[in-house]
């Protein structure tokens, strides 16, 4: 039987052990995370073209998610922290967590003194005195019911005041200027081939506009963390998708470099500053990257091409002649699907680490989607 003492020092003991349980998470202000939110963070390993988690130096519930030594923060489930040995979050007891977490933000409430003056209300059932100040005549009324007093230079009145109030409009006219956006069915329209194309929304790395057969259909957002890459169709890690906002960000002013692309072997990039110009090489060329113009492509200099599968009968079958806009996701290939449109089908394939998300209809960070593979 456990006496009452020991009762009390066992109470204490499991409190002390759940604190120093949570001493590994940091308060929810600081764990601001993807999809909610995008923090991006340099990560510790050498830059490699593939998708890699690894743990955060300043909380154990929380791990980076890289790609190209760029990382986005992630967070475990509440009650988890993130395995090192594993790269995965597991659960508390099976993680040995030496970091102590900042703590949470001290909130300071500064009462600020009330310093607004109010005019005071000088009006009595005895007296009422107005100052009235005019550059011709300056008239102090002392107004009682019993005293009228008059003199040359100040006029004193005893009678009541009546006030006209002549009201001036000094309301600013409403001169705002509203800024239209891009033209989007111009940018269909220009168009040189009739067919479903996405295009990039002017100034919007995230954003894509679909076009068929020239004609505008629908503007398009990738999930929080992705851009739209526009030679792929899809959405793509901020250093793969070639936003021309993006490329050229951290290029020092007055720098000029080129920049191969890494989507298009006839496509390449000249960073002047931080401004894009994007060029293309002619038909029949490709970019060469270590000489820095282009060169013909032949056996010894090949570009190399992935054909994407043909739909599967299951995949035309859903895919109706309705005008409906709708993308379905290859039954055996996570990162594969099809936009459908009036009956007509186009493959789509996700980069490396990106997975069709069925929920946002996007591409996304193969972690958090959740994809069965239909037999």
């Amino acid at each position: 039987m456990v006496t009452g003492h020991w009762r009390a020092k066992l109470q204490r003991l499991i409190v002390v052990v759940g604190l120093l349980l949570k001493v590994a998470q940091s308060c929810p202000e600081l764990r601001q995370c993807f999809p909610e939110a995008v923090v991006t963070v340099p990560c510790q390993n050498d830059p490699t073209l593939e998708w890699t988690s690894e743990p955060s130096d300043i909380d154990c519930s929380i791990y980076v998610s890289c790609f190209n030594a760029i990382g986005i923060k992630m967070c475990c489930p509440d009650g988890m922290l993130f395995n090192p040995d594993t790269l995965k979050c597991d659960d508390e007891s099976n993680v040995d967590c030496q970091i102590e977490p900042p703590p949470c933000p001290q909130t300071t409430t500064t009462t600020m003194p009330d310093t607004t003056t109010a005019l005071a209300d000088t009006t009595t059932n005895d007296a009422d005195t107005t100052m009235v100040t005019n550059p011709a005549e300056t008239t102090t009324d002392l107004s009682t019911d019993e005293t009228s007093t008059t003199t040359d230079e100040t006029d004193t009145t005893t009678q009541p005041i009546t006030t006209t109030e002549e009201i001036t409009s000094t309301a600013a006219i409403d001169t705002t200027t509203v800024q239209q956006g891009p033209d989007l069915a111009a940018l269909c329209a220009a168009l040189s081939m009739d067919s479903l194309v996405e295009l990039a929304y002017p100034g919007e790395c995230s954003s894509y506009i679909v076009c068929l057969d020239r004609q505008y259909i629908a503007t398009e957002v990738c999930p929080a963390g992705l851009h739209h890459n526009p030679i792929l169709s899809v959405c793509d890690s901020p250093d793969q998708a070639e936003c021309l906002d993006y490329i050229c960000q951290n290029n020092p002013e007055g720098s000029q470099i080129n920049i191969a692309s890494i989507n298009s072997c006839q496509r390449y990039y000249i960073c002047i500053g931080n401004m894009t110009v994007e060029r293309f090489c002619a038909p029949g060329t490709i970019y060469d990257a270590e000489n820095g113009w282009c060169i013909v492509e032949d056996m010894d200099n090949p570009c190399v091409r992935e054909r994407l599968p043909a739909p599967p009968q299951g995949v035309i079958l859903q895919c109706t002649g309705e005008n409906e806009l709708i993308k379905i996701r290859h039954p055996t290939m996570c990162d594969v699907y099809y936009r459908c449109l009036n009956g007509r089908l186009w493959a789509r394939q996700c980069p490396a680490g990106l997975y069709f998300d069925t929920d946002r209809a996007q591409c996304n960070l193969a972690e958090i989607v959740s994809c069965e593979v239909q037999q």
